[in-house]
């Protein structure tokens, strides 16, 4: 059995993973990903990673970056977001991955990580499914509004809608609005999103004020993919009321298609009341995203019915 040594107890040059990586997926590795995902990340300084070094190679990694969880009955959970994982093509049908993922999921147990989630895509599923303890919530698809196709019932609204710069203000505003209700979901900081909105290295974020009169009732962070369609991240709402407001809806939207985007897309939850006013907009689910789901560490008690769940492209690192 080979030995499994944690990055933040004994770090490697990253050159060595980023070689690994390449060879794994077969592209480029970004510029400046990993000193913005992991040397400036907002919860911890520590990089929560574990590696396998055979002969002087990288032959797996994962890592897992520190978030903040609220649950229904509004607990603080302290949970990791799982991703970059790999297998170098030299070593893979070894069962290096299962060895180095349940070592690393024990240590970070003893570290007080509640649960531990992904986005998985097709390739690491199986792997998570048959021989972590993963627990599958739902397969999410896109929730999308195809503007060939729109079938868009436009409302009568009092609400309006106006481009709103993205700036440290604005996120330390927004970390005081609320995005969903009773349900479980990751906390949106001030230095949460300042991070991962303002810093990011390779994508750029804009919002938009949706206003009643001149009262700031809403505000939609979205970026664009392609140049054309639009990604929604995430929506703040200033009042806990306006969460299943059709009409709220209906402006952002209408904003959203004067861009002139081909499609729309967002993460909604089926069971919401959002998911409804979204689908009398037009939206329907679309193409596969990812497979939504966790691993338990040291609280049992943590959901894995997505009815419970608000999630959105703002949690996954893909977005």
């Amino acid at each position: 059995m080979e030995q499994v040594k944690f990055f933040w107890e004994e770090p490697i040059d990253v050159s060595l993973i980023t070689a690994s990586w390449e060879a794994s997926f077969r592209r480029p590795f970004i510029a400046g990903e990993w000193d913005w995902r992991f040397g400036n990340q907002p919860l911890d300084n520590r990089i929560f990673a574990a590696y396998i070094l055979i002969d002087g190679k990288v032959a797996c990694f994962v890592a897992h970056s520190p978030v903040e969880a609220i649950s229904q009955d509004n607990v603080l959970l302290k949970a990791g977001l799982m991703l970059m994982g790999f297998t170098h093509p030299d070593y893979q049908g070894r069962g290096l991955f299962t060895q180095m993922s349940r070592a690393i999921n024990s240590k970070l147990a003893s570290l007080g990580f509640d649960f531990i989630f992904a986005f998985a895509n097709h390739n690491s599923h199986y792997t998570n499914r048959k021989y972590l303890d993963w627990q599958d919530m739902g397969v999410l698809t896109s929730l999308t509004l195809d503007t060939q196709s729109i079938k868009m019932q436009h409302l009568e609204t009092a609400f309006s809608v106006s481009d709103l710069p993205l700036t440290g203000e604005l996120t330390e505003q927004l970390s005081q609005f609320t995005v969903c209700y009773d349900k479980y979901h990751m906390k949106r900081s001030s230095r949460y999103l300042s991070w991962r909105l303002l810093q990011h290295p390779t994508r750029k974020y804009r919002s938009a004020g949706i206003y009643l009169g001149s009262s700031l009732r809403a505000v939609a962070v979205y970026k664009t993919y392609n140049n054309t369609e639009i990604d929604i991240m995430e929506i703040f709402f200033s009042e806990e009321s306006d969460l299943a407001s059709e009409q709220v809806y209906s402006s952002l939207v209408s904003f959203l298609l004067s861009k002139g985007p081909s499609r729309l897309n967002i993460w909604s939850n089926l069971f919401s009341d959002e998911h409804l006013c979204l689908e009398k907009l037009g939206f329907a689910e679309d193409r596969f995203s990812a497979y939504f789901g966790l691993i338990k560490l040291n609280d049992q008690s943590v959901s894995t019915q997505i009815s419970d769940w608000h999630y959105r492209f703002l949690d996954s690192d893909v977005y």
